[in-house]
């Protein structure tokens, strides 16, 4: 999904003018004030629904060069929304730990920022995305999941119940929804549906999501969770 920060930047000078007989201590304060929250707004209203859920790459120009980005924040104009606030884990050197089975009419997509892979499959978008250490939380994960799609959190006890598949050869949690989808920029997709997979690793954690109108995801459930059981360590990593 898009994800744009809004950035102020303040320059603030001061340089002493002398005035001849005027006062040798004046001063004149120069102000520049540059914000690009107009230009996210008109860039994210501009976007159409394929654009925002990563199944076209929008023509649009990025920030200014040289835009200050806090020390950890995900690449300005990266369609990444993070698990959570930890590093991404390490991939291998071609920049994926793991290979697959693609399921036909799926096509893998250009690399983006935090992502092992992202898929478009018909009209919904798949993606994989390691973080280090339990990237948060499962429970965590899959409640800020429901209220992304609107939904209430689901206590504990619930989600212990909820149906898992194999993925890696270990237990992985299956969740399945539908609702209004709200990305990280407050755009909605209403009637959508969501499809995930949380698996915990060995100091990692693994996550497969998919995304889409609703109609669309269920169309892919079975392609989805037969791709998480194909998913193999890649060999070398």
């Amino acid at each position: 999904m898009q994800y744009l920060r809004v950035v102020w930047v303040l320059i603030s000078g001061m340089a002493a003018l002398p005035l001849g007989c005027g006062d040798p201590n004046r001063q004149t304060i120069a102000e520049v004030r540059v914000m690009y929250g107009a230009f996210s707004q008109a860039v994210m209203s501009g976007l159409s629904t394929a654009e925002r859920m990563g199944l076209a790459q929008p023509d649009r120009p990025g920030p200014p060069a040289g835009a200050d980005i806090p020390p950890g924040h995900p690449p300005v104009g990266s369609t990444v929304v993070p698990d959570d606030a930890n590093t991404p884990a390490p991939t291998s050197a071609n920049g994926s730990a793991f290979t697959w089975t693609l399921p036909e009419g799926w096509r893998e997509l250009p690399s983006r920022p935090m992502r092992v892979a992202t898929f478009a499959a018909g009209d919904a978008e798949c993606y994989i995305s390691v973080l280090a250490g339990d990237g948060g939380g499962t429970a965590a994960n899959i409640n800020r999941w429901r209220r992304q799609m609107g939904l209430d959190p689901l206590e504990d006890q619930a989600i212990g119940a909820l149906p898992t598949l194999t993925v890696l050869n270990g237990p992985a949690i299956f969740v399945e929804m539908e609702g209004t989808y709200r990305d990280m920029s407050g755009s909605t997709l209403e009637n959508a549906g969501f499809l995930g997979v949380v698996r915990p690793l060995d100091g990692q954690t693994l996550f497969i999501r998919m995304t889409g109108p609703a109609e669309a995801v269920r169309a892919q459930k079975a392609a989805f969770r037969a791709f998480c059981e194909s998913l193999r360590e890649a060999s070398g990593s």
